[in-house]
């Protein structure tokens, strides 16, 4: 879902959602989705197996909080940090929903006079 491969492609935005993951089908656990971008996230105090390897995330947000499936790879884990994730899969209408949220948290960052999101490519 990204031009490059880590690398991001959307604006990130700080959110607090709660997820719950499953990697190789044997790792099973919930978290919080602290960054999220249309083509990646980061959960907050959870390190997943290395590199390269798939995890879904079971997400709810936006207005109706339905599920969301989202298939993702490790892109790199660091204790005390968390798991940072890029989108590999995901529905048109789960692609849409994170799409729809992301810009909603960039408009309400801007309405309040906070600084942007940081854009995709951005150090840091």
């Amino acid at each position: 879902m990204t031009a490059q491969p880590g690398r991001r492609a959307s604006r990130r935005v700080v959110v607090d959602i709660p997820v719950d993951y499953e990697q190789a089908g044997v790792v099973r656990g919930t978290g919080r989705i602290v960054e999220l971008a249309a083509g990646g996230c980061i959960l907050k105090g959870t390190v997943l197996q290395p590199n390269g390897s798939d995890v879904f995330l079971y997400v709810r947000m936006g207005p109706e909080k339905r599920e969301t499936l989202v298939q993702g790879c490790v892109v790199r884990a660091k204790e005390g940090l968390g798991t940072a994730l890029e989108f590999v899969y995901a529905s048109a209408e789960a692609r849409e929903t994170i799409l729809r949220y992301v810009e909603q948290k960039v408009a309400e960052s801007a309405s309040r006079g906070n600084s942007p999101p940081r854009p995709a490519g951005s150090p840091g």
